[in-house]
């Protein structure tokens, strides 16, 4: 018979068909001799040890043709013998508790897998959330810091201005002014390369805080969308009546948005 169709460890003693991976008998017709035995328990179980039977190879002189006509003969009469043998040579319980033990561990492995991954979305949930709170509470006091450090930023280079004025007028001579400069520039060019880095930084973590935000915004229902929405709407009310800058207006919009896209 082709490999394909039958177990090479099925032989026939008589009227009972025996595994010779158990030295039982077998039923093949409920079993996986005749189907695709390469899937049985048994035989992947066995495969490579010295209990393996292969067929032997069909002499080269015989056609397809009569190959297939000895595998239609063999399983037509070994499918009349069945209703005699059939009690006989039905499987023991052993096969199919070696077919239950294989689903159970398969599906007990991903419910393992299925809970935790359950487990980890929760806390990540809940990090993300209490993330943003925090950030929310933050954020103002930081808007409120780097404004205040726009402003230094205006006064050292307004004191560049007078000190400018002052040495047209006489008031400084190159010296003074030279060496006065010169601590001015140097201070403000410090104060400028942190600010644009903390900017820059600040930019990275509303980005970061936003995003995750907007996960799971997309996959779980919740009435903080609505919410969103209706603080988007008073935006134009807020920059209207003077109570925030245009700059803020811009950029909360635009957070805003983002979340609800």
């Amino acid at each position: 018979m082709s490999r394909s169709a039958v177990c090479p460890a099925l032989r026939k003693e008589g009227e009972i068909y025996i595994c010779n991976f158990t030295g039982k008998p077998v039923n093949p017709y409920a079993w996986y001799c005749f189907l695709d035995y390469v899937t049985c328990p048994i035989y992947i179980r066995h495969r490579g040890t010295s209990t393996v039977v292969e067929a032997k190879p069909e002499s080269s002189t015989v056609s397809s043709e009569a190959k297939v006509e000895e595998e239609r003969r063999e399983v037509t009469e070994a499918r009349r013998e069945e209703a005699v043998t059939s009690l006989e040579v039905r499987p023991s319980g052993e096969y199919e508790d070696m077919i239950m033990e294989d689903l159970k561990r398969i599906i007990e492995e991903f419910e393992r897998k299925v809970s935790e991954l359950d487990r980890r979305w929760k806390e990540y949930e809940d990090y993300v959330n209490n993330v943003r709170t925090l950030f929310d509470k933050e954020r103002i006091l930081v808007e409120h810091h780097l404004e205040l450090l726009k402003r230094v930023i205006s006064m050292y280079e307004l004191d560049l201005k007078e000190l400018d004025y002052r040495k047209d007028l006489g008031i400084l001579d190159d010296e003074q002014y030279s060496k006065l400069r010169e601590e001015i520039e140097n201070r403000l060019a410090k104060l400028r390369r942190e600010y644009e880095e903390l900017i820059r930084r600040f930019e990275y973590v509303t980005n970061g805080v936003l995003s995750h935000v907007k996960k799971l915004l997309t996959v779980i229902p919740t009435p903080e969308v609505g919410k969103l929405r209706v603080v988007l709407m008073k935006l134009d009310e807020l920059l209207k009546d003077g109570k925030i800058s245009r700059e803020v207006y811009e950029r909360l919009k635009r957070e805003l948005e983002s979340l609800l896209s």
